[in-house]
């Protein structure tokens, strides 16, 4: 990240800064400094840490036929009539072709629950939604499907792997069970503490780029510097600590069409600053 805004910072821009354009403008953000009369750099800085979830929610999604040449064969009729200018005829045919999908059972779905119980997932822990439809693309959508839903707790690659292999084992010689999505949603409980290290990361991450500026004006940092969270206009969304002191992650391993393997459960949070400095 630093070695990105040296690059962009070039010498012509330092001149710049040099005339005191940039300590006039950085000082009116600063009542308290613009009071003092002093010279100061302004940068923002960015810090992130990285913790391993306590908890993975994780999501199985199946249906009773091939979503790879369910989707071909549905986009192909929908393009068929596109170009013949039958659109509105082709929406019906596509709806109809999924309404007459065999609909999943938990039947279907035994093979499945049956080792996960075996890999040490207690059958109360499970729970079988009968109608959970598939996002896809274009006029394909909401496909009827069905999920399996469970937790684990503390969950590491080495579980998240032999999960995969157990669940690819289960449905490799079932005709009418096909696993389409496989994701986890990942939280940890020490959301403080992982907030905490980001602050401290966008400190240091503010005072590097305040040194190398300040060092190539001739100048020095002078004092503790002022330090102010970014407001929205400033910076992308971050994720916030729950009440309970939880913060989420975003899903891992999902893709259109595709039933990846887990992403690794790992949370990072990331905190930003914008850090004024006085110098001399």
């Amino acid at each position: 990240m630093l070695a990105r805004f040296l690059t962009a910072f070039s010498l012509g821009t330092l001149t710049t800064l040099a005339g005191g354009f940039w300590f006039k403008a950085a000082a009116e953000l600063d009542p308290v400094l613009l009071s003092q009369n002093v010279q100061v750099i302004e940068v923002s800085g960015q810090g992130e840490d990285s913790v391993t979830a306590d908890q993975a929610e994780v999501t199985l999604v199946f249906l009773t036929g091939d979503l790879d040449e369910l989707f071909a064969e549905l986009m192909e009729l929908y393009e068929d009539a596109v170009n013949e200018g039958q659109i509105s005829t082709v929406l019906g045919s596509v709806n109809q072709a999924l309404e007459d999908m065999e609909p999943i059972t938990e039947a279907h779905l035994a093979p499945v629950v049956t080792a996960l119980e075996e890999l040490g997932i207690d059958s109360a822990d499970i729970e079988i939604d009968l109608e959970h439809d598939v996002w896809a693309a274009g006029p394909v959508s909401n496909i009827p499907g069905a999920a399996i839903v469970f937790s684990l707790d503390a969950p590491n690659e080495d579980m998240l792997t032999e999960l995969s292999d157990t669940v690819d084992a289960a449905v490799l010689n079932e005709d009418e069970l096909f696993l389409v999505e496989r994701r986890a949603f990942y939280t940890t409980n020490r959301c403080d503490e992982l907030e905490t290290l980001a602050y401290i990361d966008a400190v240091d991450d503010a005072q590097d780029r305040a040194t190398v500026i300040a060092d190539a004006l001739g100048a020095a940092l002078d004092g503790v510097p002022s330090v102010a969270q970014l407001t929205s206009d400033y910076y992308y969304y971050e994720a916030s600590c729950a009440a309970d002191g939880s913060v989420p992650s975003g899903y891992g391993g999902y893709d259109l069409l595709e039933a990846q393997e887990f992403d690794p459960p790992e949370i990072s949070l990331t905190r930003s600053l914008r850090v004024t400095s006085p110098i001399r």
